[in-house]
């Protein structure tokens, strides 16, 4: 099974209750956390003395690495173990040993604060782990994981299970399927809704035990119930395979709970006790089954109590004799003992997937495709690794060398053209829809280029120019830009999500900013100067300059002094977001060189619905009632209220006037939609833009790099850093709209050498 490189965007989702299971036949662990967390012992980890001693933390780490490296060399020089006989059911420690986190209130007052970051968390945990050493090293490890799919499951995640009598050993694993916890009056996590048999999630382990298909598991660091010390973050094992489900209770609700077994039986796990014998596995041991008189459903006894009817949906479940059976319950020791012979189904994929390689037969557009930016395992140290830097996969382990590159030939736009199939000759034509009736709309010509622009009121615009091919093959034009991306070194990179729900998510497309430091939704702290931008990076700002005094007002245009690179490959976009950073001037401009894109606007969840609170409970009278908001008359009608009205009063009024219906959808829609080409630029303008409005961009095929500039406050930057941003453009040198191309194709067409029937077809796209 392959890695695959996190994407929660962010669309990226959290793991519920941290344990999650994944139905994607290509995902199985995608590492989310940065250089600076964890990175475990190997050959290569680097031993610069500076290095260490600038590290407070190292100390801590370097003494587990130092153990799990001397357990290794000790396990190479022993002989192999005396096996000895597993004794009959000899009651196992179901509940294994904690990790100690003793530090008290008072001690964090007195300035032992709790540990902030992946790895202190990280650290702090390891050190204070009482378990025994594991007795060999994963295969397959990461920083991270992520799972969603459809169908069967090939991969379960068992970080922090917070179900009851969750239990593992050596060969078999007892957990919860998932899902239905939350917290209790007290705060507690604990089983709040019953788990429902007919949910995916359920249907896909079934399906699994069903077809004989085996499930790669997936241990984090914050699983109590190994019996080892887990050496990093996310640790693979070997396949399991599903011997039963069942139903039982817990907190009064149903939980449906999977027994998992290792398909090798013959080898010893790596996470079993360092000290641990070797053992003879018994298969003659085996639990009673029976059939339920009421459902004709067979079980395992699982429990010490007695058989009982473990089908959620029985009428005689969870009873012992006719009497409900108590919650409180011990495992029956032969079904914790019980061992099958797997008979020989091999999992559909490997644990760890080959490297991508390129391949002709599979097209130039091939090392832009989704498989191409995500996650790889290193060869060297078995890391999972997304896909950071543009130019290649880099292990991410600290000294490690290991690199795998793919190399990209060159894609032309005229290749990427969409759906249309061609690039337009002359003035081209827009695909933008005004979803929104108040939105109005002006169109004009310069040169060659088709400018719509679209008043939202109150002063705030947005301008589309689009432009055609004779503008792209232009000498240092879109398509020489393109080209430029694509074969030169930009520094792009995927870069941590600044506000993300689980720590340490990458973005979902590739960046790196020239000029002022912008401090967006991911951060750019190692901005590049525009003095030393690359001379396409210089012609595009001189570009945008052009586009954005076309169509913002002289006395409110201020010269840009940021711009930030972004490359796509296939499925990468950006959600809805603002640029509404207090440091920014009121004039976004950008530049869409590749496939197209479909950018869309849409009112905040605030000034759409009305309310303060993402639940909708308390009704804000001072926020404007804009065009497109939901239900504008009642709101003004609560608006008068509010002058007279309590708060209570207002907000349960409000409860009831703006109250969704059955099946209404709960989501802004977007009022404005641009199709934005190869070459095409697009100008939003208006301080109140960011606060109202926010956009999102998704490109519709495999490579596109999309280009924003931006003007920085120089004083809401540092000092030392506001001379990124001087760029001054040569008037002599200034992009005039290449008006040129205009004037001459009108002279070949009064020369005649161009024909009527295609000046034509040009006057009626203008």
């Amino acid at each position: 099974m392959g890695a695959t490189g996190n994407d929660n965007s962010l669309d990226d989702q959290p793991f519920e209750d941290s344990q999650s299971s994944s139905t994607s036949p290509n995902a199985l662990t995608k590492p989310v956390l940065n250089k600076s967390d964890i990175d475990s012992s190997s050959e290569y980890k680097e031993t610069d003395d500076e290095n260490i001693d600038d590290d407070p933390n190292t100390e801590q780490q370097d003494s587990l690495d130092t153990a799990l490296t001397d357990s290794k060399k000790r396990k190479a020089n022993e002989p192999s173990g005396k096996k000895t006989a597993n004794s009959a059911l000899t009651t196992p420690p179901i509940k294994k040993q904690k990790v100690n986190n003793s530090t008290s209130k008072g001690q964090h007052k007195a300035g032992n604060s709790k540990p902030k970051t992946a790895k202190e968390r990280l650290l702090a945990a390891s050190a204070e782990d009482t378990r025994p050493l594991p007795w060999g090293n994963p295969d397959v490890w990461a920083e991270g994981a992520d799972y969603t799919h459809n169908g069967n499951v090939y991969g379960m995640l068992l970080d922090e299970d917070r179900g009851e009598r969750a239990y593992m050993d050596e060969h078999i694993v007892i957990t919860r399927a998932g899902g239905g916890i939350g917290k209790n009056n007290s705060g507690e996590f604990c089983q709040v809704k019953d788990h429902d048999s007919e949910s995916g999630r359920i249907k896909a382990f079934i399906n699994n035990q069903m077809n004989k298909i085996p499930i790669y598991l997936i241990i984090g660091q914050n699983n109590i119930h190994c019996p080892s010390r887990i050496p990093h973050r996310y640790c693979g094992t070997p396949a399991h395979h599903i011997t039963d489900h069942w139903d039982e209770k817990s907190n009064s609700y149903i939980v449906t709970k999977l027994r998992f077994e290792k398909m090798d039986l013959d080898h010893k796990s790596w996470y079993a006790a360092e000290d641990s014998p070797e053992t003879f596995v018994l298969t003659d041991i085996k639990a009673l089954r029976m059939e339920c008189p009421k459902c004709n459903v067979t079980k395992p006894q699982v429990f010490a109590s007695g058989w009982m009817c473990l089908n959620g949906k029985c009428s005689s479940f969870w009873t012992l004799n006719g009497i409900e059976a108590p919650e409180t319950q011990e495992y029956n020791l032969a079904f914790l003992k019980e061992r099958w012979i797997f008979d020989g189904f091999l999992p559909p994929y490997s644990l760890r997937a080959e490297l991508i390689q390129s391949n002709v037969s599979r097209g130039l557009t091939f090392a832009a495709t989704r498989q191409c930016w995500e996650g790889i395992v290193c060869n060297l140290c078995g890391r999972c690794n997304l896909r950071r830097h543009w130019d290649a996969w880099r292990c991410r382990t600290e000294g490690c060398p290991f690199e795998h590159r793919l190399p990209m030939e060159e894609i032309s736009a005229s290749s990427l053209t969409g759906n249309a199939g061609y690039g337009f000759q002359g003035h081209g034509i827009t695909q933008d829809k005004i979803l929104e009736p108040s939105i109005k709309r002006e169109v004009r010509k310069h040169g060659l280029y088709r400018e719509c622009i679209y008043q939202l009121g109150d002063g705030l615009t947005i301008a589309h120019l689009v432009s055609n091919d004779a503008i792209n093959s232009a000498p240092g034009g879109p398509d020489d830009l393109f080209r430029q991306l694509q074969t030169q070194d930009h520094g792009l990179e995927r870069l941590p999500m600044k506000r993300s729900v689980v720590e340490q998510t990458y973005s979902r497309h590739f960046s790196h900013n020239f000029g002022m430091p912008y401090d967006y939704v991911v951060g750019h702290d190692n901005s590049t100067s525009l003095a030393d931008a690359p001379e396409g990076i210089k012609e595009a700002v001189r570009r945008m300059t052009w586009a954005a005094k076309r169509t913002v007002p002289v006395e409110d245009f201020v010269d840009f002094n940021e711009v930030l690179v972004i490359g796509y490959m296939e499925t990468m976009k950006m959600n809805f977001h603002d640029d509404g950073e207090i440091s920014l001037g009121p004039t976004v401009t950008s530049i869409s060189l590749g496939c197209p894109a479909i950018m869309k606007w849409r009112l905040k969840m605030g000034f759409w619905c009305g309310f303060k609170d993402k639940a909708r409970k308390h009704y804000d009278p001072v926020q404007p009632i804009l065009p497109g908001c939901r239900k504008p008359e009642e709101r003004r009608k609560l608006n008068e209220l509010a002058k007279t009205a309590s708060t209570a009063t207002l907000d349960a009024a409000a409860q009831v006037a703006l109250a969704f219906t059955k099946g209404e959808s709960k989501t802004p829609p977007a009022v404005l939609e641009l199709e934005l080409r190869h070459g095409d630029y697009m100008v939003m303008h208006g301080a109140a833009m960011q606060v109202y409005y926010e956009h999102s961009v998704a490109p519709t095929d495999k490579l596109r790099f999309g280009l924003t500039c931006r003007y920085v406050k120089p004083e809401m930057v540092p000092e030392d850093m506001r001379s990124l941003g001087d760029f001054t453009l040569d008037p002599t040198n200034a992009y005039d709209g290449d008006l040129e191309l205009y004037e001459d194709f009108m002279k070949k067409y009064k020369a005649g050498s161009i024909t009527k029937r295609r000046i034509g077809s040009v006057a009626t796209q203008a």
